[in-house]
């Protein structure tokens, strides 16, 4: 009886650290041509996306680099495919629950080549934000197999994501702006009935 606990014990210990072993990989890839963008930019033939992490209010992307590299090509699909290379072991912790930010402005013919935190406050940008909790950062290693995420089970905490279609918003700043006016209007229609 007590060498059956204690197999047990050793198996449900090996099972649960097999679990929570790093998973290793050389690079992310996130690659669909069954996602459709809505309420983007209307200049915009391609958007950018990246990996990053999603902190509860923003989005912040710790790698500015082509190892970092992802568009959504708007013209044939769409297609989308984002990267993120081994090269940067250090930045997400094996473990972190990664996030993805599309996005682009009526500024910029070609998202592809703006980072998304050199984006942010130009005018006419739109983002989406998506967290998966299967997007984990793995621990990256040189030799390993690339790994492939989907957006299977994907939930957006910026704009919209249903259907298999992510629909953009303006950026928080551009919402206080649009508020701001229309505030004002109603206040100028609410002047003019009583004069």
């Amino acid at each position: 009886m007590k060498n059956t606990i204690l197999k047990i014990a050793a198996i449900a210990t090996a099972t649960g650290l097999l679990a929570t072993s790093s998973l290793k990989a050389e690079t992310l890839n996130l690659f669909t041509t069954a996602i459709s963008i809505a309420g983007g930019p209307t200049s915009a033939s391609v958007l950018g996306a990246r990996w990053g992490v999603w902190n509860g209010s923003s989005f912040i992307q710790a790698v500015t680099s082509t190892a970092n590299a992802g568009y959504v090509d708007l013209t044939g699909g769409p297609e989308t495919s984002i990267t993120l290379s081994q090269t940067n072991n250090s930045v997400y912790v094996a473990g972190t629950v990664l996030a993805v930010a599309i996005y682009g402005n009526n500024g910029v013919s070609d998202s592809q080549s703006v980072n998304y935190s050199t984006s942010q406050g130009i005018a006419g940008f739109k983002q989406a934000v998506l967290t998966n909790t299967s997007w984990v950062a793995p621990t990256f290693n040189n030799n390993a197999t690339p790994v492939s995420f989907n957006f299977t089970g994907a939930t957006a905490v910026v704009g919209t994501y249903a259907s298999n279609t992510i629909t953009m918003v303006p950026e928080p700043s551009t919402y206080a702006l649009l508020a701001v006016g229309a505030v004002g209007l109603i206040l100028s229609f609410s002047r003019r009935r009583k004069a």
